[in-house]
């Protein structure tokens, strides 16, 4: 089964959880490439085999997801403490949003527009809230 761009599938570019989970594994264990061709080799991975077929086509989609934003800093001098500069840091909010799109670890967590919440059972107290992912 072959990773197809889809709105749906979360673990793209692999073909799904299964697989994204194999991958993860592959990815922490420290296997030389070696190691993870000949695994895709065994009978038992071609009986369900991953939508990849060796390790440098692994190698190649890990590289191929979005990378985490970038920090990027810039010195700045208050006019309260002008012999104090500060390095103010800060990361591009359109670039960390798609990253959090992206990441299937928070697929499912986001709220996008804010919503109301009761706080006890006669829905007296309410709390509102604004976007944010949980």
């Amino acid at each position: 089964m072959a990773a197809e761009v889809d709105p749906g599938n979360v673990t793209y570019p692999f073909a799904g959880l299964n697989e994204w989970e194999l991958v993860k594994w592959l990815g922490t264990t420290g296997l030389p490439n070696t190691q993870i061709d000949a695994l895709l080799k065994l009978s038992w991975v071609k009986s369900s085999p991953p939508s990849f077929k060796t390790s440098a086509d692994l190698v190649n989609r890990i590289e191929s997801l979005l990378s985490v934003p970038v920090w990027t800093g810039k010195w700045i001098t208050l006019s309260e403490a002008p012999f104090d500069p500060q390095l103010l840091l800060y990361q591009n909010p359109v670039e960390c949003l798609e990253w959090l799109e992206a990441n299937p670890d928070f697929s499912g967590d986001k709220d996008y527009v804010p919503y109301e919440e009761y706080l006890n059972k006669d829905h007296t107290d309410c709390c509102y809230s604004e976007m944010a992912s949980e």
